[in-house]
């Protein structure tokens, strides 16, 4: 099973575009309300762009999901394409793990994505990558573009006891660095 901390924000938003096609849908379908239940959106504009298929969020948005949640500037999903865009002050905790970024971008459908400016520490694997720019690839695959990685629990602010560190750095779960 694929597991990065935006697979979270697959959730979230997903059931964002659960909400937008109760809004967007002429007729009730009640199936799609009670999952909406599950998920607390507050922004100051939500909106629905039937011509483009997009959903979007702006203004101090925070979306929830049980214990998961995501805040930033702006949120929009791309519901023909799966792409989701997080923007200005991203953040992403769950049990899992937490993201910090200036932005992330997600295609929903393959789990893959990028963040820009942006650290992603994973709890259960003591998973900690920071830089410019992080791609996450297939599975569990990172490149990191001016940045580093490394597996030490750290406190926040203390540099870790090892780690790689470059101008690109390609990381894989599996063992290669």
């Amino acid at each position: 099973m694929r597991r990065w901390i935006p697979r979270a924000c697959v959730s979230l938003c997903l059931l964002l575009l659960t909400a937008a096609s109760v809004v967007a849908s002429p007729t009730p379908r009640p199936e799609l309300e009670a999952e909406v239940e599950a998920l607390a959106v507050d922004a100051e504009t939500l909106s629905y762009d039937q011509k483009t298929d997009t959903v979007t969020a702006t203004g101090n948005v925070v979306i929830r999901r049980g214990l998961t949640e995501l805040r930033a500037d702006k949120v929009e999903v791309q519901r023909n394409t799966g792409e989701a865009l997080a923007v200005g002050g991203v953040s992403l905790t769950d049990p899992e793990g937490t993201l910090v970024a200036d932005q992330m971008r997600l295609n929903l459908e393959t789990e893959t994505g990028e963040i820009t400016m942006g650290q992603l520490r994973l709890r259960r694997n003591h998973y900690s990558l920071w830089g410019d720019r992080i791609e996450k690839g297939e599975g569990q695959r990172y490149r990191i573009e001016n940045g580093q990685f490394t597996t030490c629990d750290c406190e926040e602010g203390c540099p870790p006891e090892w780690s790689f560190r470059g101008q690109e750095v390609e990381v894989a779960a599996d063992g290669y660095g």
